[in-house]
Parts: C-alpha cells; structure tokens; sequence
C-alpha cells in the first residue's frame, strides 16, 4: 500500500481506513492518512476499544456505529460539496 501511495497509483485524499480496532487507525495514519479519514467502527471489537482510551482521545476519534455508517460518512465527504 505504501508504495502505491508514494508512486502515486493511489490518491491518499481518496482513501480512508476502517477497522475496529485501535491498530487499524495506526495503520492509517502511518501511511500519512489524516485521523478524519480514519474510523473506528464500534462493531466488533471497536466498543473494547474505545474503553482504552481516555476522554479526550475519544473525542479526537472519527467513529462510527458500524460499516454502514462508515460508508454513508464517506461517501458524504466524498460528494461534492462534502
């Protein structure tokens, strides 16, 4: 993935991580995602998650009820407009 990005055969404005855990976030963001294109669902193991993380971090975290709400977030920001 990283390569792709860096050869530019993947636009990172137009890629976003889902996942349910913790680690999936950091997988983002170390490929130089913005945290708002980053989302932890709370499906799976997402609620044990959250329960890791203070306050503040939970408030600095895109998060999502479940897939479909991760999807309908994207393809809100993705629209013109969004």
């Amino acid at each position: 993935v990283q390569e792709m990005l860096d050869s530019g055969e993947i636009d990172p404005e137009s890629c976003w991580v889902v996942g349910d855990k913790l680690l999936d976030l950091e997988f983002g963001r170390r490929l130089g995602l913005p945290s708002s294109q980053c989302v932890l669902v709370s499906t799976g193991h997402g609620v044990e998650e959250l329960e890791k993380l203070n306050e503040e971090e939970r408030r600095a975290l895109c998060s999502c009820e479940d897939l479909a709400a991760a999807a309908a977030l994207i393809i809100g920001a993705s629209s013109p407009g969004g």
